[in-house]
């Protein structure tokens, strides 16, 4: 994955070129969405990260459903040192062909890209885990 540029103060959907897994088939990797392929329960995970953050900076790792806010991955405040990873996991009740993605949004100015650094930097997977009840 190359930097992918950010700006401070804007929710940015994150491009994720690579899946650590996809049983089912649901990650599209030209529009970073991950489409649940039948309702029931979605367990979704996701990392991004940023390199060098300042101290204090509040930033926020989101997920969507349909291009509305769902849940709150991460929400942390770097200690402004080395390359910083938000990460989450998630169960998400899902309707069939519901699209999810996830955003980034920052405070700091100084903040340019979400990096990638190997397999363990920015990466998004989602599966199907049953039907619920």
């Amino acid at each position: 994955m190359n930097p992918q540029p950010l700006a401070p103060r804007q929710y940015t959907t994150v491009v994720f070129d690579r899946e650590n897994f996809d049983i089912d088939g649901c990650f599209d990797k030209t529009t970073s969405t991950f489409v649940a392929r039948r309702s029931g329960i979605d367990r979704l995970n996701a990392s991004a990260q940023i390199e060098s953050p300042t101290v204090g900076t509040r930033t926020l790792l989101a997920l969507r459903r349909n291009g509305l806010p769902d849940v709150m991955f991460a929400k942390e405040y770097p200690d402004g040192s080395g390359a910083y990873p938000l990460s989450g996991s998630c169960l998400v009740k899902a309707t069939q062909g519901d699209e999810f993605s996830v955003v980034f949004h920052h405070t700091d100015s100084t903040i340019r890209s979400i990096e990638s650094y190997g397999p363990w930097g920015t990466w998004f997977t989602g599966e199907f885990v049953g039907k619920p009840g």
